[in-house]
């Protein structure tokens, strides 16, 4: 016996059916995912105004900077599931919703930099003039890290062989 999704694009149903039980389990998803992140970005902001703790600004400044483009486009690589999709087909929705979720990486690893950082140029700037100019380039060099390891990432997503430009870089 076979999953639920393995089920429902296995039945044999005529097209149209598989395509808008497909389209409800996206609309569903992504209804849900919807849901489910504003009520966590809620909740965590109210427990950062409580605390005085980073962590939870972070985690409220992250959880409030999730697109909606990620949420939409891992709804309807869910609503994909229920298809039945040749190999081919399956492949390029995979390898497209992790190339979306590699992008909302980035976009998380760029503003967790971006908040320690200033957090603590605030903490220190009225003591070291230098430190805001030494932090920037130490920001610069983390991004850049970051978005290096996004497109070694993203080219080995697509099935290109880093590991020359993996060594090449060490």
């Amino acid at each position: 016996m076979g999953s639920l999704i393995e089920r429902f694009s296995d039945s044999g149903q005529p097209g149209w059916v598989q395509a808008a039980i497909a389209g409800g389990a996206a609309v569903l998803s992504l209804i849900v995912l919807l849901l489910v992140r504003k009520f966590v970005s809620r909740r965590i902001a109210r427990t950062a105004e409580r605390t005085a703790t980073p962590f939870d600004d972070l985690a409220a400044l992250l959880s409030r900077e999730t697109r909606t483009f990620f949420v939409v486009s891992v709804s309807l690589y869910l609503g994909t599931l229920f298809l039945p999709l040749p190999e081919r087909a399956r492949t390029i929705c995979e390898k497209t919703v992790i190339l979306v979720v590699l992008v909302q990486a980035l976009s998380w690893s760029t503003l967790s930099i971006e908040f320690w950082i200033t957090r603590y140029v605030r903490k220190r700037a009225d003591r070291d003039a230098n430190a805001a100019t030494t932090l920037g380039l130490l920001s610069f060099t983390a991004r850049a890290a970051a978005f290096a390891i996004f497109v070694l990432l993203v080219l080995n997503n697509l099935g290109v062989n880093i590991t020359a430009l993996v060594a090449g870089l060490g």
